[in-house]
This record gives C-alpha cells, structure tokens and sequence, in this order.
C-alpha cells in the first residue's frame, strides 16, 4: 500500500514537472532551413529612448555535413544589426565585433547574455514587452534563415515598490 501511495506521488510530481517544462517553453521556436535551425530567438524589452537593442538565440545548431559560416544579420527595426562578443580584458569588459562565424558539422553556438550577442542599433522604434519582430541570419553560402524574435521584458528594476513610510512634519 505505501509503495502504491509512493508511486502516486512520484507519478504526481513528474506531471507537474512536464507541465512547468511544457509551460515555460511554450513562447519558445524553432526555425529550419536547409541544415540550420535557430531555437528561441529573443531580445529584451527597451525603454521608450533607447538607441540599442541586444538579441539572442538559444542556439543555432548545424545539422549537415559541412561547416556553416554565419556572415551577418538584418532586420527592420535597426539601422545596423552585429554579432558581438562580450570579452574581458585586465577587468575591463568590451563588446567585440564578431564578423563572422562558422559552426561546424554536428555543431551548435549559444547566442546568450554575457557571450555572444547581436547588437541592434539605431533602432527605429523601442522593442515592446510580446511583441515579435523578423531577423535575418545571413550565411556564406546556404542563404538565409528568417526568423521572429520574441520580445521579453526581463525589467533590471524591482517589479515592486518599495514600501516607504511618510513622515509628516
């Protein structure tokens, strides 16, 4: 009976478990062409001044027998659009220009923040909180891969206030 009762609840925690997975991907996408596919694409949200924007990709994986070679992007919404990589120099960290970049046969490359990123700048308007916007991933000689990136609002600011108690004089 107590290992009938602790099966039910094994069972329980792993539906629950494939519900928080199934749940927390499901803005998630995956996007196909030839033998590349770019998982998740998404950018934070902007303020309403802001001149930059960054994306990334979960990962770009190259599924064919050959090495791809990345050699830029574009969209609408920026006048300029770079792959970048976050490096740190005697405790200096930069941004350093990435103009292009293979991935090799079987292999992927994470587009993720403190890495590589791609940089949009000049937007031509602020990247709202679910809202989507195209991006094309440029390759050498395989074409392009259009995708849509998810815009998330990942705020670096309390999601509440703080409680401040008034004084009055």
């Amino acid at each position: 009976m107590i290992q009938n009762q602790l099966l039910s609840i094994n069972i329980l925690i792993l539906i629950a478990m494939a519900c928080v997975y199934t749940t927390s991907d499901i803005d998630a996408k995956s996007y196909t062409y030839k033998k590349v596919r770019a998982s998740n694409p998404w950018a934070r949200a902007t303020s309403k001044l802001a001149k930059t924007g960054v994306v990334y990709i979960t990962s770009i994986h190259n599924t064919g027998e050959r090495a791809v070679k990345i050699i830029g992007f574009s969209t609408n919404i920026a006048n300029k659009v770079q792959l970048h990589k976050t490096v740190t120099e005697n405790n200096i960290t930069k941004m350093q220009y990435i103009k292009s970049l293979k991935i090799g046969p079987g292999k992927s490359i994470h587009i993720k923040p403190g890495g590589l990123h791609i940089m949009l700048m000049g937007l031509k308007r602020p990247l709202k909180e679910n809202n989507q916007f195209p991006l094309i991933i440029k390759f050498e000689t395989l074409g392009n891969l259009e995708t849509m990136v998810n815009v998330k609002n990942f705020s670096w600011r309390q999601k509440k206030p703080l409680k401040h108690k008034h004084m009055h004089h």
